[in-house]
């Protein structure tokens, strides 16, 4: 019976605490506007031959040409996806031990998060 007690007012405030912070994700602002952003992922057995950028580049030239349509990218993911990690990356200024990762993710030259959108 003592336990009981202590042990529901911990769970019913763990419960709280949880709901409030998802609450929170929620409605937090994210910093970065993905209203009207269209994804558009490549087949996963497209081949890289010769031809693959040169194909990718004129299916975003063809994109840009649609009105309406800002900006046409490719990257190795989108914003809140996993990001690329390389490991072992050591720096000149520091200790010979002392080796970091790298998180990264692949965007060719015309990438930008958009912030707004015109009306």
């Amino acid at each position: 019976m003592v336990f009981n007690l202590p042990s529901s007012a911990a769970l019913i405030t763990g419960t709280f605490i949880v709901s409030r912070q998802i609450e929170f994700m929620n409605k937090a602002d994210l910093g970065i506007s993905i209203d009207n952003v269209v994804v558009v992922q490549s087949p996963q057995l497209m081949p890289w031959d010769s031809t693959f950028i040169n194909r990718v580049e004129s299916y975003k030239l063809a994109l840009t040409q649609v009105p309406g349509v800002i900006n046409a990218t490719t990257s190795w993911g989108i914003p809140g996806d996993r990001l690329g990690r390389t490991f072992g990356i050591h720096l000149s200024d520091q200790p010979a031990d002392a080796h970091y990762t790298l998180s990264n993710m692949g965007v060719d030259y015309s990438f930008s998060i958009p912030t707004t959108f015109p009306s």
